[in-house]
């Protein structure tokens, strides 16, 4: 019986068997990084189901250009070195020089990724550092046994909710230091001061608990006609508590104005022009960032709760309005 002799498939690529052909170009026992950089060159000019003829012709002249540069006589010479690569890194003598399989097939992510096996290693410790990084800092969050508590003690006598008044005062003003003042008692520079100072504590803070304080305290402090929304979201962010209600603006209309918003976004840089966009909802800067982090909320309960019905109907109409305003989009 005959014993088939030739290219074996290893993952879609042929290979070739121990008497397969060799490369005319690479010494691959010295560099095979440098088949596998060209490889990956010569695969990005590969055609593209949606490429436009312009990207088609710019992708003939770059394969054109690497042939001529690296002595390649044709597509099925490129074949033969490819088969020729491929199949020499999968024996047995590149992975005793190469330090096995596994540090290969970095080779070869590093090459298609444009960087030198030296920086994708690198890349990679670094990217599992910060992964690592990452999961510590989600066991701290809301972790009130990590809280240290001398976060939470006064600054210049003001207590953390107190500065918080001051800076909703502050926001409901305009920023009108004369009614801030004679409102809390807190002048410009003294805010300004505490502002630093509590801006240092949240980002020491490893759960972030007194960041989410300052946003309860926030809306806790609001007033004018959306107050007792802005209420019931401070007790549900201080109580991990549902928002019970009332709802600031009807959920069609939060998500009108949300994709209305969105499409007029480039136009925002202060608080100033927030009012000025949604001046067509009547609606201030202070009244949008109750009625925005109240429905934000809501929708993340949605979320966590798995409430299709509330998320479904939240994804047409924002895909309606979405439509509605694309012409605003700048």
């Amino acid at each position: 019986m005959a014993v088939a002799v030739g290219f074996v498939a290893v993952f879609g690529t042929a290979a070739p068997s121990a008497a397969g052909p060799k490369s005319t170009l690479f010494d691959l026992d010295k560099d095979l990084m440098a088949f596998f950089q060209l490889q990956a060159k010569i695969m990005a000019t590969n055609p593209g189901r949606d490429d436009t003829p312009a990207e088609l012709a710019e992708k003939r002249g770059t394969r054109a250009a690497l042939f001529k540069q690296h002595g390649i006589r044709d597509d099925k010479h490129w074949e033969n070195e490819s088969h020729a690569g491929m199949g020499y890194s999968f024996t047995k003598r590149a992975e005793k020089i190469y330090g096995g399989g596994e540090r290969i097939l970095d080779m070869r992510r590093a090459a298609g990724d444009g960087k030198t096996l030296q920086q994708y290693l690198s890349d990679r410790v670094t990217a599992q550092e910060r992964s690592q990084q990452d999961l510590e800092q989600l066991k701290n969050l809301h972790n009130p046994a990590l809280l240290d508590p001398a976060l939470l003690e006064p600054i210049e006598g003001v207590t953390l909710e107190q500065y918080v008044a001051a800076a909703n005062a502050a926001t409901f003003h305009g920023d009108d230091f004369a009614a801030v003042t004679k409102e809390t008692g807190i002048s410009q520079a003294k805010y300004e001061r505490l502002t630093e100072k509590w801006t240092e504590r949240m980002r020491a803070d490893v759960t972030r608990l007194v960041m989410s304080k300052y946003g309860a305290y926030f809306m806790a402090a609001a007033r004018g006609r959306f107050a007792s929304a802005a209420r019931d979201l401070s007790q549900a962010l201080l109580n991990d508590r549902p928002l019970q209600g009332p709802e600031p603006l009807p959920f069609e209309r939060w998500v009108e104005i949300t994709q209305y918003y969105d499409s007029r976004a480039g136009e925002i840089k202060g608080p100033a022009d927030v009012t000025r966009v949604l001046e067509p909802y009547g609606l201030s800067f202070y009244e949008w960032n109750i009625a925005s982090n109240w429905w934000g909320r809501k929708r993340a309960e949605a979320m966590k709760r798995d409430d299709r019905q509330f998320l479904g109907t939240w994804l047409a109409l924002m895909e309606k309005y979405r439509k509605q305003f694309a012409a605003n989009a700048k």
